[in-house]
């Protein structure tokens, strides 16, 4: 025998959608575990069907962030999302799109990236330029590696990708 009980355990309260915030700007795009997520980014869970409620999650700072990536044991709403993703509050709609930027002469908007140099210093956020591709350096912990010349962006998959992202081609 293990041991005894007397008595019964009351039951909890169902989840309740009245104490999250809803955020009036409409629903980012879905949680898809094919996307790589940066801090600040937001996605969206569907929480239920009917009624339909859908949960809004923002991707944590650095180094919590890093979970935002580490699969579906981490997903938002996951019994370890915390760890990576803050609740935000819920959502309707879609999310309005942006207007798109006019009279953006695309070559002169390259010419004002640096071309990535071995011996420049860079920092989180910076972008440069090599070939007609535009790479960005990552966040912390990453951004401590993009003065490294061992980082430099390629072609090729490889260990500079941690340190930089593509985020564009001129």
């Amino acid at each position: 025998m293990v041991g005894h009980c007397t008595g019964s355990i009351a039951p909890t309260a169902s989840p309740s959608f009245e104490t999250l915030v809803e955020l009036g700007y409409g629903c980012p795009e879905a949680y898809s575990e094919s996307v790589e997520y940066e801090s600040g980014d937001l996605v969206m869970v569907e929480a239920s069907i009917d009624p339909s409620r859908k949960v809004v999650y923002e991707c944590k700072a650095m180094p919590s962030g890093a979970f935002c990536n580490s699969g579906i044991q981490f997903s938002p709403g996951s019994p370890n999302s915390d760890l990576g993703w803050k609740l935000k509050g819920f959502c309707n709609g879609t999310m309005t799109p942006t207007a798109s930027p006019a009279g953006v002469d695309a070559a002169s908007a390259c010419a004002a990236i640096p071309v990535y140099s071995p011996v420049g210093n860079y920092d989180s956020g910076d972008r440069v330029r090599k070939g007609d591709k535009i790479y960005e350096c990552r966040g912390f912990p990453f951004y401590l590696w993009c003065s490294n010349a061992f980082y430099e962006p390629q072609d090729l998959p490889g260990l500079w990708s941690q340190v930089w992202k593509q985020t564009g081609t001129c």
